[in-house]
């Protein structure tokens, strides 16, 4: 019977104490996928904002791809803008894809700088 007992309490603390900790870092993983996607969307949507408010590509939207990267810079997000060539709107070599230019988007206010027109590739601020 003591065999039994020890077995059950074993069960019993792998359910009831070992099990909410795995789904807290599980939760907090997600947590953190959530918010770096939402970042994501936010400085891509306020680069494809200044693109459109500033009219800095004639070309059609179906054209344009956006690269996000969070790893280059601790201050800024990096979204490249380039063109693509993947839609029969496009027009083009589907094998080649031309970076039109980069914008560093601010960490804490999503504040934007880009190297557009830039002769020597310095970032900055829109007029």
């Amino acid at each position: 019977m003591s065999g039994k007992l020890n077995v059950f309490c074993l069960c019993f603390f792998i359910v009831f104490l070992l099990i909410p900790v795995c789904q807290s870092k599980a939760y907090q993983q997600v947590k953190t996928v959530r918010q770096h996607e939402n970042q994501e969307d936010r400085a891509v949507m306020a680069v494809y904002q200044a693109v459109k408010k500033y009219n800095l590509s004639t070309l059609n939207d179906h054209c344009i791809a956006y690269d996000f990267d969070d790893i280059s810079d601790i201050h800024y997000f990096i979204v490249r803008v380039r063109e693509i060539n993947t839609d029969t709107i496009c027009k083009g070599d589907s094998n080649i894809s031309v970076n039109l230019f980069s914008f560093k988007v601010s960490r804490k206010d999503y504040s934007l700088l880009t190297d557009k027109d830039s002769k020597d590739g310095i970032f900055h601020l829109l007029h």
